[in-house]
């Protein structure tokens, strides 16, 4: 299964490694404010916020491949921070196969208190009925 992953900040990157470590091939992409990150990464250097070298396997793209990066992506993880979240979808719908899952991570939901509203990221694109993200997708 390819899973392509927007956003190449902390837990973009870091989500990598399950992903890759379950036999998934990744796509790890990066939005404009993550250039030097995408660039240390590619060439081999420890990631600069995580300080772990990314699997090798992990294919990275620059701000400007974000065609390329979902290119026969099965699952889409949208990583990108809040703020950017929802044009950063808007930006990658056109390139996002029909009925292609798309699942957003996000922080800040903590036990007893209420999770935040959801983006309208989830209106960008309907998965096909019957369409499912796999359950093992990270571990």
């Amino acid at each position: 299964m390819r899973i392509a992953i927007l956003g190449a900040g902390f837990m973009g990157s870091a989500l990598t490694i399950p992903a890759t470590d379950n036999g998934h091939s990744v796509a790890l992409w990066g939005t404009h404010l993550d250039g030097h990150l995408v660039e240390a990464v590619r060439r081999g250097r420890a990631h600069p916020k995580l300080k772990l070298e990314l699997p090798s396997s992990v294919e990275v793209f620059a701000a400007g491949e974000l065609r390329a990066a979902l290119a026969g992506a099965d699952v889409v993880v949208n990583a990108v921070t809040s703020d950017g979240a929802v044009p950063v979808l808007r930006r990658a719908a056109p390139h996002i196969r029909p009925g292609t899952p798309v699942r957003a991570l996000r922080r800040g939901a903590r036990r007893g208190r209420p999770a935040p509203a959801r983006p309208p990221s989830h209106r960008l694109r309907q998965p096909r009925r019957g369409a499912r993200a796999p359950r093992r997708l990270l571990g």
